[in-house]
């Protein structure tokens, strides 16, 4: 089973004027829509977002989701690190009532409000029930998850190309094609990119600006300030202001 790390989560009505956009990232945002309607759309086409059905958005892809203003938009989202990508295209289920997947919602939706510890391992056994397209799982699987592990246990470290072609044991060449072709990143951008979905994790639970910067391996508040804006499109703490949306 893969290793998530929930990032953010929610049970949300949004408002009328809300917009999620987003740029390349290496996290997953799932939605399953309880009322109202929205549409999504990247570079693949345009998707309409219905009660009762289950979202994953594909990782390394930018995109842009909006209200279409019929009623308040009810979702429950979750923003996932899986470390390995769970889908390669945008991917919707319909959520049939009475079925594992419902009650394992159900659940999900609780903990949400009640028990927020176990989401990372409700979250997880509601994805195997699903019917997920197998081109989501990465040829060189086993090459992912040992540089993915060793990011996550390294992020407050300085990681290059060199540190991961050592820990796959590929040449840094191949190993740069490999995660260009299963990720849509380079080795440097997946580690920047992770080592940013924990400074937001951070923020969320209450640590300082430079804590943060500190925690993923910043020795400059600024500099921080200033690659987190560049990849998120707002300030540290515009971020914390505007969390809470999916």
């Amino acid at each position: 089973m893969l290793d998530y790390t929930i990032l953010e989560y929610g049970d949300t009505f949004c408002p009328a004027a809300w917009v999620s956009e987003g740029n390349t990232v290496n996290y997953h945002k799932i939605y399953y829509c309880l009322s109202g309607s929205a549409v999504y759309q990247d570079s693949s086409g345009v998707h309409s977002l219905s009660p009762g059905r289950i979202y994953i958005f594909p990782q390394s892809r930018p995109y842009q989701v909006t209200h279409s203003r019929e009623g308040l938009f009810h979702v429950l989202w979750f923003h996932a690190d899986t470390r390995l990508p769970l889908v390669s295209e945008f991917y919707g289920q319909s959520i049939v009532p009475g079925d594992l997947a419902q009650s394992l919602l159900s659940s999900l939706t609780l903990a949400v409000s009640k028990r927020p510890e176990i989401l990372g391992a409700l979250l997880p056994v509601l994805m195997k029930t699903l019917n997920l397209p197998g081109d989501g799982i990465p040829l060189h699987r086993r090459t992912l998850l040992l540089c993915a592990d060793y990011i996550h246990g390294h992020i407050h470290e300085h990681i290059t190309n060199e540190d991961l072609a050592q820990v796959s044991g590929y040449q840094k060449r191949y190993l740069i094609e490999i995660f260009k072709e299963q990720t849509g990143m380079t080795p440097r951008q997946y580690v920047i990119h992770t080592k940013f979905n924990y400074a937001r994790k951070f923020l969320l639970q209450g640590k300082s600006v430079r804590e943060c910067a500190h925690l993923i391996g910043y020795s400059n508040e600024s500099d921080f300030g200033r690659d987190f804006k560049a990849l998120f499109a707002v300030t540290p703490g515009q971020f914390r202001r505007q969390s809470g949306l999916p």
